[in-house]
């Protein structure tokens, strides 16, 4: 039962890192349209993208992490 109670405190942590980011990377997609980010909002955005493919990974979401790893890519280029 243990294990399980383990189990079930990591997920509830991935989860909550992860609606952290991806609420502000919501945020950051939401902006005016003709504006362009500044480059530290950017860099911010690939760190976002950046912990939460690490936390997939380390929790076992691959499919989640491949999401990210694209995400931490495209940023990566834009910045």
């Amino acid at each position: 039962m243990g294990s399980e109670s383990n189990q079930t405190d990591l997920v509830r942590v991935f989860v909550s890192e992860a609606s952290d980011g991806l609420r502000t990377l919501a945020e950051a997609l939401q902006a005016e349209s003709d504006s362009v980010p500044a480059p530290q909002a950017l860099h911010d955005q690939y760190i976002i993208a950046h912990r939460i493919r690490g936390a997939a990974a380390l929790y076992g979401y691959e499919g989640v992490s491949r999401v990210s790893e694209q995400l931490e890519a495209i940023l990566e280029r834009a910045i």
